[in-house]
């Protein structure tokens, strides 16, 4: 059974649009290697909430997912970004690799927003970045 990150990350890069930019340049926010080119992306799950009713947990869950898009300028973090909404937003269907699948009833873009993060090597270069926010829900199997 896959966890509905590895579920996230496998379906995002295995479509073809994200893949064409970014390979498999995906990483849980804070595990970056060191030395990544440009352009990647990071996420991470924000909050999760199980959905109980009277007999138990009904398997029915939320998440909420922090992506950012890295680049070197504006223009390709803004082409990443559109890649990756393209692979998650009004998604459903079953998503990760075969035999281990979690079943997504809805992923839904949230917001999104622009930033750049100032060179911190010296360099005249930093980096633009297109944050969004995604909510999936999905059902444990």
């Amino acid at each position: 059974m896959a966890t509905i990150q590895q579920a996230l990350w496998y379906h995002v890069t295995n479509t073809a649009a994200v893949q064409a930019l970014i390979s498999s340049r995906m990483y849980p926010a804070g595990d970056v290697p060191q030395g990544t080119a440009l352009p990647y992306v990071t996420y991470f799950r924000v909050e999760q909430e199980h959905h109980r009713h009277y007999g138990g947990g009904s398997g029915f869950n939320r998440a909420v997912f922090s992506i950012d898009c890295y680049a070197a300028t504006a223009k390709e973090a803004d082409a990443v970004y559109d890649a990756v909404k393209d692979a998650l937003d009004n998604y459903t269907g079953n998503m990760g690799e075969a035999g281990a699948t979690v079943d997504v009833r809805g992923a839904f873009l949230e917001t999104d927003g622009d930033s750049y993060n100032e060179p911190t090597d010296g360099s005249q270069r930093g980096t633009a970045v297109v944050g969004s926010v995604y909510v999936v829900w999905y059902v444990e199997q």
